[in-house]
């Protein structure tokens, strides 16, 4: 099911806060082999826009960093309530994506879509999903932005591909099922990484501890133990 805004029932709930624009930067995102990521704008969006950097390294390169702010905390332009979970805000083209879960009415991950800016909710997606993990908190990783599409994996193994600015739904698997995973005991935690033309997840399974799927379709294109 789909909803338009933030529900916190039957969860802890947190808070997702803008900062400051210089904060705003995101988690997780894609690239090509050998190309700036693409959804790099600049030379410090391009640093940005890749997990540890272009480079995968986590060497930072720029300059100008100030080693103090000028008071206690930076000011917090908006906050969003949502629900309880474990994933870090990811922040590309403008837009917040995090997800959560919730117990009441029914247990459900959701993933969420605010404006960076703002803070308006633009799209929310939820879907039922029983946890039987330990730490029940939340999902675990964090939205992977790439060339338009925001793909996220839950903690029982939900993988969706969502067209990025609107929430329509491109694609999506039910690894658990699919794979006949046996879930670990925190959950699925490792984000998907999206590289070239293909998502690499990492699924843990007895016939296939990685997956590669066409980022674009969904098709798988090889697995590897």
């Amino acid at each position: 099911s789909e909803t338009t805004s933030p529900d916190t029932r039957g969860g802890q709930q947190r808070d997702a806060y803008r900062l400051s624009r210089s904060s705003l930067a995101p988690r997780i995102t894609g690239s090509d082999r050998g190309s700036r990521p693409r959804c790099a704008s600049s030379r410090t969006e391009a640093l940005r826009c890749q997990w540890r950097g272009p480079t995968r390294d986590g060497v930072w390169h720029e300059t100008g960093i100030i080693e103090r702010f000028n008071s206690p905390e930076l000011p917090i332009r908006w906050r969003a309530p949502v629900g309880s979970g474990y994933s870090g805000p990811t922040v590309a083209d403008g837009r917040v994506y995090v997800t959560d879960h919730v117990v009441e009415p029914t247990q459900q991950e959701r993933v969420h879509c605010f404006d960076g800016l703002s803070g308006k909710p633009l799209w929310t997606y939820a879907y039922d999903c029983i946890y039987r993990v330990s730490y029940g908190a939340g999902p675990r990783a964090s939205v992977t932005i790439d060339d338009g599409r925001a793909y996220s994996l839950g903690t029982m193994g939900h993988l969706f591909c969502f067209r990025a600015n609107d929430g329509t739904i491109l694609w999506q698997h039910d690894l658990s099922a699919e794979y006949q995973l046996e879930i670990p005991t925190w959950g699925m935690a490792a984000s998907p990484l999206a590289e070239g033309d293909l998502l690499i997840v990492q699924i843990g399974g007895n016939e296939a501890w990685l997956v590669a799927l066409d980022k674009r379709t969904g098709e798988e294109r090889w697995r590897s133990l």
